[in-house]
């Protein structure tokens, strides 16, 4: 009958002597609780979103957003290359009211492109919306940077880019008033 209770009080009687075994003890319940509801084995500090096209159509076509939506691929060299500069551009020189978002092509599981990220560790929102957005945003190739106003692409500039050109489309951009 009262098992249960009487374990739980031997258990804060036993404890109560060692106050710092208990925090330990308490500690080590917590961190295990924890550890076992995370998803990946390694945290990451920016969690990739996995999105169909429309989602993320409905995202960048939003009269909010201006800024730049960048197009790659885990896969593609040049890509590998840009992801760092464009990183540097939005902590450092990114324009008030102006975002930055990645778009994935990648095929296939999510994880792949988290690598990626947390190797690079690629601090604006990243998208993963697989090659069906291939089609509908008619891109020809990886890297491809969009050039959106206000909800609307005003320019794709396929292959890599200077972040200083970057930088600059992002000034010209209509935004909205903070």
């Amino acid at each position: 009958g009262n098992n249960g209770i009487d374990g739980v009080v031997v258990f804060h009687m036993k404890y109560a002597m060692y106050p710092d075994t208990r925090h330990m003890v308490l500690a080590a319940l917590l961190l295990w609780a924890v550890a076992g509801c995370s998803g990946p084995a390694l945290p990451t500090e920016n969690p990739v979103r996995r999105v169909d096209v429309a989602a993320f159509d409905q995202l960048i076509s939003d009269t909010e957003f201006s800024g730049l939506v960048i197009v790659f691929a885990s896969w593609c060299p040049p890509c590998r290359d840009e992801l760092p500069q464009i990183a540097r551009l939005y902590r450092d020189q990114r324009p008030e009211g102006t975002q930055i978002v990645a778009m994935s092509l990648d095929e296939g599981d999510t994880p792949v492109v988290q690598r990626l990220i947390d190797e690079l560790r690629t601090p604006f929102p990243v998208y993963h919306v697989g090659m069906q957005a291939v089609a509908h945003y008619k891109i020809f190739g990886v890297p491809t940077v969009m050039v959106v106003e206000r909800g609307r692409i005003l320019e794709k500039l396929p292959g890599q880019h200077p972040a200083s050109l970057l930088a600059a489309k992002l000034k010209r951009l209509d935004r909205p008033s903070s």
